[in-house]
């Protein structure tokens, strides 16, 4: 059965090594297990597929991605983007920020952390560059911002490791919101740094478009505070909310901004079935291989190792964070966390941890990924769109990486920033 676990591994990580997607690498290395079982593999695979997606949460999902294609397209993006340039233009580093507080806000609809890196990057970096910023950088504070605000409710990652981890997704959104705020909050502060050190640019703003650009923007800005503000005030469910997300931004690109039509929608829809289905895929595939890798005792062989070598709450965190560091380098961290999640939360709670504590400092990790290579999808597309060489732009947001590790350790040492808010909320 060993040589089995690992003909396993070997036949996923040679299709990632050949640039196979990960959910037909998932698949392979589900069906080489699952046929060990003395079943029909294939059969067996499609019953763990459907079981996977059978989460009433994860409906969120294709809402959710929806409503950042509509966002997109209806000029709600680019709007968020004029409005933060009136305040922040004469700033150092104030197209950084921009850019850092557009992906925050609009990481709170759109759920997707490539999906917001894409469509602020696209508008952020060539006004960067035409104001003369260096493209590496540009490349690495937006890769940067799109990793920031995966913690910000409602991110797809909040939502499946809530489903995963039998955690309330509700809650999962209250606590991700103090970290959210805090992973911002380093990231502007080094982004002025930086922008003192190297002398970037201010950028002048003409005043008297300041009233037209500010009213203009009032839709856009509205819709973060009536998704969040309900989700608070118990108006709708996080599910229910993705429902409210997309009806919102299609209005107000088909009546206020007019920047999409009727006939635009059915291309939208087809689009965001696309960006959905490459990620439901993925949670199908995977739940079907963490159904074997369950059965083999894989996940208990881990979660034995970690407490063999973890004598303390800090070493146990401590080895966590090496595992998923570890896999975030060859692999899409997803997987990982629905195989090893729902192991991992119990054992945290022996060593006294609570499990949305745990859960915000996985997810925090989960976000370095976004931003080193091989599967730093944000750094991939903050790059493409720059135009800037990777090798540079790595450079560039090295520092980046520094300061988000070092929260996800203050993230460790004081609970009382995630768990404060789910508990005034009674969510706890």
């Amino acid at each position: 059965m060993m040589d089995l676990k690992l003909l396993s591994c070997l036949g996923m990580m040679v299709c990632i090594l050949f640039g196979v997607d990960i959910y037909i690498a998932l698949g392979v290395a589900a069906v080489i297990g699952l046929s060990a079982l003395g079943v029909d593999g294939v059969t067996l695979l499609a019953e763990k597929f459907i079981q996977g997606l059978d989460h009433f949460p994860l409906l969120a999902i294709p809402l959710f991605i929806l409503a950042g294609h509509l966002m997109a397209s209806g000029g709600i993006a680019r709007r968020l983007v004029n409005v933060l340039m009136l305040a922040l233009g004469r700033v150092p580093g104030g197209l950084g920020h921009v850019t850092m507080l557009s992906t925050f806000a609009l990481s709170g609809v759109s759920g997707s952390a490539s999906a917001d890196t894409a469509a602020i990057g696209a508008v952020t970096i060539p006004e960067m560059r035409r104001h003369k910023y260096p493209m590496p950088f540009a490349a690495a504070v937006t890769a940067s911002a799109g990793a920031t605000g995966h913690l910000l409710p409602p991110s797809i990652d909040l939502i499946i490791v809530g489903v995963v981890s039998n955690v309330s997704v509700a809650a999962m959104f209250l606590a991700g919101v103090f970290p959210a705020i805090f992973n911002l909050a380093t990231m502007l502060v080094l982004t002025t740094i930086m922008a003192m050190l190297y002398r970037f640019p201010k950028v002048d703003i003409d005043r008297s478009v300041w009233l037209g650009t500010l009213i203009d923007g009032l839709p856009a800005l509205g819709m973060p505070v009536i998704i969040l503000g309900g989700i608070r005030a118990g108006l709708f469910t996080p599910t229910e909310a993705a429902g409210v997300a997309v009806l919102y931004s299609a209005m107000v690109g088909l009546f206020i901004y007019r920047e999409i039509d009727f006939g635009k929608i059915p291309t939208l829809m087809v689009d965001a079935c696309r960006s959905t289905g490459a990620v439901l895929f993925v949670i199908a595939m995977a739940s079907a291989m963490s159904f074997y890798f369950t059965f083999e005792q894989v996940p208990a062989d881990i979660a034995h190792f970690i407490k063999e070598h973890a004598t303390s709450t800090v070493s146990f965190l401590l080895w966590v964070n090496v595992v998923f560091l570890l896999v975030g380098m060859v692999m899409d961290a997803l997987p990982a966390l629905i195989v090893l999640m729902p192991i991992l939360v119990p054992l945290a709670e022996s060593y006294g941890l609570h499990p949305l504590h745990f859960c915000i400092i996985v997810l925090a990790n989960v976000g370095l990924s976004f931003i080193h290579p091989p599967v730093g999808l944000c750094l991939y597309i903050a790059s493409a769109i720059s135009k800037a060489p990777l090798g540079k732009v790595m450079l560039w947001i090295t520092p980046f990486v520094l300061v988000l590790a070092l929260n996800i350790v203050l993230l460790a040492l004081f609970p009382e920033v995630t768990l404060w808010l789910p508990r005034i909320a009674g969510k706890m």
